[in-house]
């Protein structure tokens, strides 16, 4: 990018393949802050790098989700949110609101808050779909050699030194 004199990868004259990571259950990181720093910086500086970050959590957390990190998360979905503190953190004013029973109903903040439908599908159905690229593998034995060995006589040698 230094070489062509541009700040973001979408601005080189040929194209380089974009990059997503996903960070499943923040929470659980939360309480390595050397790796929270890293993910913050990794997130700021990765955006113009054309490397997306996807963080998801089950209920959003204030101290993890600190205005450094929540600066350079552009977009928000949130689920249906437990009250309305939850869907400030989360960044997503008026997902407390969601209906329960809409399932896969979201909302999503870019510029401004809207809602969606995004598809759905229950437990039973995720298992049809998947089962045909599903192979059950079976754990080889191990390959153990028992040798049979009378203790009689051990503990006499035992004895002995």
């Amino acid at each position: 990018m230094l070489e062509h004199g541009v700040t973001h990868i979408s601005r080189l004259p040929f194209k380089l393949p974009r990059i997503v990571v996903v960070i499943d259950e923040m929470s659980i990181v939360k309480r390595e802050t050397d790796l929270v720093e890293m993910i913050q910086q990794f997130v700021s500086q990765g955006r113009a790098l054309g490397v997306h970050t996807i963080i998801a959590m089950q209920r959003p957390d204030a101290d993890l989700l600190n205005s450094a990190l929540k600066a350079n998360l552009r977009v928000r979905i949130s689920g249906r949110q437990a009250d309305a503190i939850n869907a400030k953190v989360a960044g997503v004013i008026g997902a407390e609101e969601i209906d329960a029973a809409a399932r896969g109903r979201m909302k999503i903040k870019i510029d401004e808050v809207k809602e969606f439908q995004a598809f759905f599908l229950d437990e039973g159905a995720c298992k049809e779909i998947l089962s045909p690229y599903k192979t059950r593998v079976k754990d080889p034995e191990p390959e153990l050699e028992v040798v049979s060995q009378s203790i009689f006589g051990l503990l006499e040698k035992e004895e002995q030194r």
